[in-house]
């Protein structure tokens, strides 16, 4: 999924290694109603119990789906966001999009991508391309050169979380 580089649009990106299987891995990045049980940063707001309904008619995410997430930052800042679903192939690639006040002001696009490896291991891609008109302005806040850290964070907090499912 290559993004074509301007001065409107940068990238982060962080990558590890999961001694787990692809589906332990995709059921840790999947079950957004569990992410608190793993992730210090990113959570699920649960607005009514039938919110996860969506359209895919069960309690699973699909293409198109709106999801309701909250980012807490270890700076303390939280910022709440409603992402659509655009990818969803299930145990590869899971794409959210989301927007600020309309598309091409300030958007950004979160895939997480996995790849099987040898020895029931699979190879982690979690990246953000964030593209629009005020993207050069916002690449150079205090939350964004804090932002490549925190993926990495994230990525050892989805590791954790998929081994542990994968050794019970």
């Amino acid at each position: 999924m290559p993004i074509a580089s301007s001065i409107f649009s940068f990238e982060i990106r962080a990558t590890t290694t999961i001694s787990a299987s692809v589906s332990a891995v995709w059921q840790t990045l999947t079950e957004v109603e569990n992410y608190h049980a793993w992730s210090s940063m990113l959570h699920y707001e649960l607005q009514d119990q039938n919110e996860l309904q969506g359209q895919s008619g069960g309690s699973t995410i699909a293409l198109g789906d709106t999801l309701s997430l909250r980012l807490t930052l270890p700076q303390g800042a939280d910022y709440s966001f409603s992402p659509k679903v655009v990818a969803f192939e299930a145990e590869h690639i899971f794409t959210w999009r989301a927007t600020t006040l309309f598309q091409g002001i300030f958007d950004g696009e979160h895939s997480f991508v996995l790849e099987p490896l040898p020895d029931n291991q699979t190879y982690l891609v979690n990246r953000e391309v964030y593209s629009g008109l005020l993207a050069p302005l916002f690449k150079h806040l205090p939350m964004m050169q804090g932002a490549q850290e925190g993926f990495a964070a994230m990525n050892h907090e989805i590791k954790t979380h998929s081994e542990s499912l994968s050794s019970s």
